[in-house]
């Protein structure tokens, strides 16, 4: 006899990212092989918070604190794995909107970051932090077919994780069952 079980958890990790800037770029899909902008978050120790994350507001009864930036309801966590941490953050990188994977989060990742109204959105937080003398060189990457650029440091990067995984065990099994009557 099997049953059924769930994990359920929700993520919010708040980390530091690179706003990169492709000069050779225009942000044409399909012509051009990487978008003009985008973001590439800090590895290793990127993550700034780690924390429960809900959209219920009666989840302030049970410690969560309503956050003004996000307008989402966070709460610490008691003990923190740091290799669940680390794990969760290696997901969060190679995903959409940071990376991709394989050709069909290459789609979702290409999509996104492409779009014209994203493109203007990280241009102008470019040109703002650019303006501020924040721009830095950063040399080829090559794993990752990303050109020579110039980028600058953005924090306030949020991803939120909602995993709700789903299992199948054997239930333990009796090889005997005695039933008196009372």
């Amino acid at each position: 006899m099997l049953i059924n079980g769930s994990n359920k958890f929700k993520r919010y990790l708040k980390f530091k990212c690179r706003l990169l800037f492709i000069a050779e770029s225009a942000s044409r899909q399909g012509i051009d092989p990487i978008p003009r902008h985008f973001l590439q978050p800090e590895t290793p120790n990127g993550v700034t918070e780690f924390k429960s994350w809900t959209k219920n507001p009666s989840s302030v009864k049970y410690g969560y604190a309503r956050d003004e930036a996000s307008g989402l309801y966070l709460k610490n966590i008691k003990t923190i794995d740091t290799e669940g941490v680390d794990g969760l953050y290696a997901y969060v990188l190679s995903s959409p909107p940071y990376w991709f994977t394989s050709a069909e989060t290459f789609q979702s990742w290409a999509m996104i970051n492409f779009d014209a109204a994203t493109q203007g959105r990280y241009a102008a937080r470019y040109n703002l932090a650019k303006s501020g003398g924040d721009e830095i060189s950063g040399p080829k990457i090559e794993n990752r077919n990303i050109p020579e650029h110039k980028y600058v440091m953005v924090e306030e990067t949020i991803a939120l994780v909602d995993s709700n995984t789903t299992y199948r065990a054997n239930w333990p099994s009796t090889s005997q069952i005695n039933v008196f009557n009372l």
